[in-house]
């Protein structure tokens, strides 16, 4: 006799909320602090709470500069009322509750300028720093912003070009380079006559830049010659029309 045996496999499903990773993106001395969304999901962080011990303050309560609280993906959130923070030394915790004390509640944090600030140990004990390490001070004229990667004091950099409420790094390096200001003219020459016509007494003040290059173009811009000075142009055979001259200023690497 067979017998047959039905096995009933139970199959338990869990379902998991996935929170999206929501950091301090940047830090500028004065008072403003920007968070972003680095998670998948969109976070209402209207609850949220910036700490710079004794200092706390709610998102939803502060003067957000740009972003919303229903933070998406990928978006930035600024404010610029937390008016405790200094350049050479503290702390800044991100918490999703005013539980300032758990290490459940707090959601991102750096330190600067020294280490063992009021809630240094709470941080570790979340595992979102490591207690005794810290980030360089910066100067008031700078900010502290975040590469986007992980939890140690190398993640972070002052910024001499702050980017609130922009992508960090998306300001170019200050460029100390100025074309300057040209005074002459105009000049008007009957042209195609065979005489030689040529501009002079151009003057050019206020320039400044490692490297310099006079550029004569056509009324749209299209450049019909890179002379040494303007006065070496012979301008008889540029036909009828009008011509500009500029001058450039400008950093190794001009195309």
């Amino acid at each position: 006799m067979k017998k047959t045996f039905l096995f009933i496999l139970s199959v338990w499903l869990s379902t998991f909320s996935l929170n999206a990773q929501v950091v301090i993106n940047e830090i500028l001395p004065g008072g403003t602090v920007e968070l972003k969304n680095l998670g998948n999901s969109t976070v209402d962080i209207s609850d949220y709470w910036l700490c710079d011990f004794p200092a706390y303050q709610r998102i939803g309560n502060s003067n957000i500069i740009c972003g919303d609280v229903m933070l998406g993906p990928g978006e930035i959130l600024a404010v610029d009322d937390f008016n405790t923070i200094a350049a050479n030394d503290g702390e800044m915790g991100l918490y999703s509750s005013n539980s300032f004390g758990s290490s459940n509640a707090i959601v991102d944090y750096v330190e600067w300028g020294s280490s063992g600030h009021q809630r240094a140990s709470v941080a570790a004990a979340a595992g979102i720093w490591t207690e005794g390490t810290f980030v360089p001070a910066f100067d008031a004229n700078s900010s502290l912003e975040y590469d986007g990667e992980g939890d140690s004091p190398d993640d972070w950099s002052a910024q001499a070009n702050p980017t609130i409420c922009d992508e960090n790094g998306s300001n170019p390096p200050a460029c100390d380079v100025e074309g300057g200001t040209l005074e002459g003219g105009p000049f008007e020459f009957c042209v195609g006559d065979g005489m030689e016509d040529n501009v002079s007494g151009i003057t050019l003040s206020g320039n400044s830049g490692a490297n310099a290059q006079w550029v004569v173009t056509d009324e749209q811009g299209t450049i019909l010659g890179l002379p040494p000075m303007p006065g070496v142009v012979n301008f008889d055979g540029a036909g009828d029309g009008i011509c500009l001259i500029w001058h450039l200023s400008y950093e190794d690497g001009l195309t």
